[in-house]
């Protein structure tokens, strides 16, 4: 993990410490990763994992192999910010006594990119989601600061994202998909919102029956 232009006031060491010594929660665990995620001008992390088993009952039962995650983050302006997520894996599967329940998956790929993401609007609602978790009976009557921050985030809210999955075979309750493509483009400009999906898979073997999906595409605007 590396981070640029951490603030002088922000200091790990002392929020590590408070989940260390008893003072552990929700509020203070989340609080810890948004400071490390965006407490910063740039952040760059990567996370390899070779293998991971997970047995039950003393027998084998979930297994990935070669996964590898990264995200990279510039927080120069909250406002505006700019991420990029991929995922990558090379093989996971379940294996449970009931052969009928068993899936696995080969060569899977997902990547996210998020430009001019005004990521501050949703990092201020977060303490009320919070909130919620702990309150005990409804409140009475509307929060004014929710509700001026929820108009805020809807009248400055905008997105310019792109998202791409892409897997080379899944085998599902005896179902099979092969070489499976999906994209989402969405953009914000001028009061106006446009979205489209697309679909694309090459073989899809439904309960011993083959079909093929060439390209499926959806657009919302």
């Amino acid at each position: 993990m590396n981070q640029q232009g951490v603030p002088s006031a922000v200091n790990f060491y002392n929020e590590f410490k408070k989940l260390s010594t008893g003072d552990q929660n929700i509020r203070n665990g989340v609080d810890l990763l948004i400071a490390i995620l965006t407490k910063n001008d740039y952040f760059d992390s990567k996370v390899s994992v070779i293998s991971v088993n997970a047995p039950k009952k003393q027998k084998p039962y979930f297994n990935l192999q070669n996964g590898n995650i990264a995200l990279k983050l510039d927080n120069t302006d909250l406002t505006k910010n700019n991420a990029n997520f991929e995922l990558l894996v090379g093989s996971v599967k379940q294996t449970p006594e009931d052969n009928a329940q068993k899936w696995d998956a080969k060569d899977g790929k997902l990547s996210v990119q998020l430009k001019d993401y005004n990521i501050a609007n949703e990092l201020s609602l977060i303490p009320f989601f919070l909130e919620t978790l702990t309150v005990k009976s409804p409140p009475s009557k509307d929060n004014k600061d929710f509700l001026h921050l929820k108009d805020k985030w809807v009248r400055e809210f905008r997105e310019n994202s792109n998202i791409d999955f892409s897997l080379h075979s899944l085998n599902l309750f005896e179902n099979k998909i092969t070489a499976l493509t999906f994209n989402n483009k969405s953009r914000s400009e001028s009061d106006q919102y446009n979205t489209s999906f697309t679909l694309n898979t090459k073989k899809l073997v439904y309960r011993n029956k083959v079909c093929k999906l060439r390209i499926c595409r959806f657009q919302f605007h």
